[in-house]
């Protein structure tokens, strides 16, 4: 099966065994940032099969330039390039209706996945039926350096919520894009809530 053909299938739900992630990221006027993120995602994307797909808000600093180079690299990255400035909310929403998976994970473009991040988040996919997948990370240094502190506090780690609502009062201030994975048509049930499935709060996975 060529990658090609991997990623269809994942797109139409037809192999249980096939990842079922898609990594979106918006973007705007912050190519070199993005270039650091992508050059960590794309190899993990490309050799667990996930989709990776970028919403270019009308950058002007080459940043669509470059997103055509690494697709000639990556063929699991898909991009588009807004014709105008269609602004920060409805881009960060548009970069995840590209994607076709069951899951999701936003992530920012100045946000860096480290190696085996996505390995560790697939196969906690495959093992549970949940809703909202919490990820720890960590604030660094402009230089990745320094690790200033982490984003999840030692009490949620490993926890597991049966009732979202219980969750909620915990862990609503501490979901920035890059630390959290959902269910593609949660988004889209009445009123924004998740259904009776679970909620799970995993360790330490890489770097936000």
């Amino acid at each position: 099966m060529t990658y090609s053909e991997q990623l269809n299938v994942v797109a139409d739900g037809n192999n249980a065994d096939a990842p079922s992630l898609s990594v979106c990221i918006p973007t705007y006027n912050r190519a070199q940032l993005l270039g650091e993120s992508l050059r960590s995602l794309l190899p993990q994307a490309h050799s667990a099969g996930i989709l990776v797909c970028v919403s270019d808000n009308a950058s002007s600093d080459g940043t669509g330039q470059m997103l055509a180079c690494l697709s000639h690299q990556y063929e699991c990255l898909r991009y588009v390039v807004q014709p105008r400035n269609i602004g920060l909310e409805a881009n960060m929403l548009f970069a995840m209706s590209m994607a076709t998976t069951r899951y999701i994970l936003p992530i920012g473009d100045d946000e860096i996945l480290q190696g085996g991040g996505l390995a560790v988040i697939c196969r906690v996919l495959r093992e549970r039926d949940i809703d909202l997948l919490m990820l720890q990370g960590h604030y660094t240094s402009h230089d990745l350096r320094r690790t200033l502190r982490a984003l999840l506090p030692p009490t949620l780690l490993g926890r597991i919520f049966n009732c979202p609502y219980d969750a909620f009062c915990e862990l609503w201030d501490k979901m920035p894009l890059g630390a959290f994975v959902m269910r593609t048509d949660a988004l889209c049930a009445e009123g924004g809530a998740f259904s009776e499935h679970t909620m799970h709060t995993l360790g330490s996975y890489g770097d936000t």
